[in-house]
């Protein structure tokens, strides 16, 4: 309780000699204005400070009360209730600091998972697309490889065929050049050994045909097709 008494008694003194010291300087105001020739600025300004200094000098008593009061321990209910007041507002601080400093990890920690989600999926990203790349390559390269082996008289026919037609030379489809016959099934010719085997494709249908030299087509498989709403 000693300190709490020392606290407001050191506070009391501070206050008591700040107000001192304005009335002093607006007293030294007052004189000089005084001595300077009469107006009515000077004069309503003396009269300003006259009215502070009435202020101040309630103020004074007040304090000089209160002093008197701290002394006879009249103060120590309320100083402990202050006390206690400016605890709850240290905490309450203390609290609230907490609290951002729990808000900033929180979110630097979100910043920072969010980041790492990026990184990863972007490496992902990456992996998949050198993989295709890499498929695409293979598969151009194949396809070059495949097409640059095909007989001449393949490709003579091939530049004269529809787009709805071509050869299958090595698992490599190489469709016509020309525009496709409209309304006509996608046809594609390939050659093992002395069969010419022939793939059909209809709206509703998968043919396989095969041929030998100069017989006939003779159908080898039919399977319906599913049709897409």
């Amino acid at each position: 309780m000693e300190s709490n008494r020392i606290k407001e008694r050191n506070r009391i003194y501070r206050e008591i000699s700040r107000i001192e010291k304005y009335i002093e300087i607006d007293n030294a105001t007052k004189d000089r204005l005084r001595s300077m020739p009469f107006s009515n600025y000077n004069k309503t300004q003396i009269e300003k400070i006259l009215e502070k200094n009435k202020t101040r000098d309630q103020d004074l008593q007040y304090l000089q009360d209160r002093l008197g009061h701290l002394n006879d321990g009249m103060l120590d209910q309320e100083l402990v209730q202050e006390r206690k007041r400016s605890q709850r507002e240290v905490d309450r601080k203390v609290s609230d600091t907490k609290k951002k400093k729990n808000q900033e990890l929180d979110e630097k920690e979100q910043r920072s998972k969010l980041s790492r989600q990026q990184y990863e999926t972007n490496r992902a990203l990456d992996r998949e697309y050198r993989y295709k790349n890499r498929g695409m390559n293979i598969s151009y390269r194949y396809f070059t490889k495949v097409y640059n082996s095909m007989p001449e008289y393949m490709l003579n026919k091939i530049a004269n065929m529809p787009n709805n037609k071509g050869y299958i030379w090595r698992g490599v489809y190489c469709y016509g050049d020309l525009p496709a016959e409209q309304g006509q099934p996608s046809v594609m010719f390939e050659k093992n050994k002395d069969l010419l085997i022939i793939h059909e494709w209809t709206k509703y249908e998968y043919n396989i045909w095969h041929k030998k030299g100069k017989n006939r087509r003779v159908l080898h498989v039919s399977e319906p097709r599913s049709t897409k709403k």
